[in-house]
């Protein structure tokens, strides 16, 4: 018999059905929560929140936040990157 070398549970879903945690076999785990737009904040295994930046008014994401470092972007009315 084979050894059993990855698995994921995913738990805790949202009224959307969207799982706000993943825990993996060796206990540690990685939660996300959602807002409008989508993923607004998403810890990962080893305790790093990366949060997604959206704009206002179009609701699209612009910029993202991990570790205390910011990545921006600028996306045109099509919703492209454009920097």
């Amino acid at each position: 018999m084979g050894h059993l070398l990855a698995r994921e549970v995913s738990s805790d879903f949202d009224e959307f059905h969207r799982a706000r945690r993943v825990t993996h076999l060796d206990g540690t785990f990685e939660d996300t929560t959602y807002a409008c737009c989508g993923v607004e904040t998403s810890t990962a295994r080893d305790g790093v929140v990366t949060t997604y930046l959206y704009a206002p008014e179009s609701k699209r994401q612009y910029g993202v936040l991990r570790g205390g470092v910011v990545t921006a972007s600028d996306v045109d009315a099509a919703g492209r990157t454009t920097r």
